[in-house]
């Protein structure tokens, strides 16, 4: 196998809240920062998708929880792209502790933006840059093995946060990075121990937008605009 199918770091012990859930947004940028190094690795990173006026965008997460997160230490992060699908593709990521134990699991959904148009393409010059690797990257397994499905949109009353997208919030694909989507959920209230998260990403935020996000249960979600921007779903243990 092609050792760069696969991309493996280890990183320092991230931070804690007081439940011991792992902040949500030093995770994500940690995973965001392994898969962009990663794209590196395997020809699929600034040199093929700038030149082609390509943008990558993530649409949806599913992230699986295990055991607690170390307070200290070091913490194996794995991740690797699967074969894109016609209009889509996933991005694996499993994180281990010190002794080998796997404490999360994360399945995520990307897709191809034209940057001029800020639309959908198909992944065809995605899959003839990934062809050399069909092979090896066909052997790899599912984190797990579920689909990720859209959640259902539900109704909200009033918000329980505001947040205006500052400059620092922009990222190279020039709107709001979406790691910070996580810290406006964290902001909501998250009162137990997460065991499952789920992210979608409907439409984009840019600079100056004004998102209002609600909390109903374990249902968030962020309005922009009068749009729907994100919407998540936490499955907490008290």
């Amino acid at each position: 196998m092609n050792k760069n199918v696969i991309h493996e770091e280890w990183i320092d012990a991230l931070p804690l809240d007081e439940n011991g859930n792992v902040d949500l947004y030093s995770l994500f940028q940690a995973f965001q920062k392994a898969a962009t190094r990663h794209a590196e690795e395997i020809d699929i990173g600034k040199d093929f998708y700038l030149p082609r006026h390509l943008l990558y965008v993530l649409c949806r997460i599913k992230a699986k929880f295990l055991a607690p997160f170390p307070k200290e230490g070091k913490i194996r992060l794995v991740t690797y792209a699967l074969m894109p699908g016609r209009v889509s593709f996933l991005r694996d990521c499993f994180l281990e502790d010190e002794s080998g134990k796997r404490i999360l699991l994360l399945k995520t959904l990307w897709v191809l933006i034209d940057e001029k148009r800020r639309r959908i393409v198909l992944t065809d010059p995605l899959c003839e840059r990934m062809e050399g690797l069909k092979e090896d990257v066909l052997s790899l397994p599912d984190v797990f093995d579920e689909e990720l499905t859209a959640l259902e949109e539900e109704e909200v009353s009033s918000p329980c946060l505001e947040y205006v997208v500052s400059e620092k919030d922009i990222d190279s694909n020039h709107h709001l990075n979406n790691t910070i989507y996580f810290r406006l959920v964290e902001k909501a209230g998250i009162q137990g121990r997460i065991k499952t998260l789920e992210l979608d990403f409907e439409k984009e935020c840019l600079l100056g937008d004004k998102i209002l996000v609600y909390r109903k249960g374990d249902y968030y979600c962020g309005y922009r605009r009068g749009e729907l921007s994100f919407k998540c779903k936490i499955e907490e243990s008290l």
